[in-house]
């Protein structure tokens, strides 16, 4: 399927969204700030970014 980039500093977002679109098949990478979010998007193609607009540490 996608391969969706998740990037939010909730460790519960994170965790339950992560795990809902895993379990409809996509691959998923999370992060739990902004400076790790750029770093994976810049490593990585992602098909979906998925992040919350409100990170205190937005790279």
């Amino acid at each position: 399927m996608a391969r969706i980039l998740l990037i939010d500093d909730e460790p519960q977002v994170l965790a339950l969204l992560g795990e809902f679109l895993e379990q409809q098949g996509h691959e998923v990478r999370e992060c739990s700030n902004g400076t790790e979010g750029i770093r994976a998007f810049k490593q990585t193609h992602f098909n979906l970014v998925i992040m919350d607009l409100l990170l205190p540490d937005k790279g």
